[in-house]
């Protein structure tokens, strides 16, 4: 859990930087990247346990569960 708040307070650092870009040249790719940053926080916070319970599942069933069946705790 604490390499996971680790890596959100890095991306949300870097999203801060990017917005921080001053040059206009690439301020639209500044701020393209800064939302990816944003964005792969929110996966963190809200999906990726998601992800990684159904992955585990399909590695060791061989299968895609089915609604009912519980996934495997990380």
């Amino acid at each position: 859990m604490a390499e996971r708040e680790r890596v959100r307070e890095w991306a949300l650092a870097a999203a801060a930087e990017r917005e921080a870009e001053e040059d206009e040249r690439y301020r639209a790719h500044h701020r393209d990247a800064a939302q990816g940053h944003r964005d792969f926080v929110a996966h963190i916070d809200d999906g990726l346990e998601a992800y990684l319970r159904g992955y585990l599942f399909r590695l060791d069933q061989r299968r895609e569960p089915r609604p009912d069946e519980p996934l495997p705790r990380l």
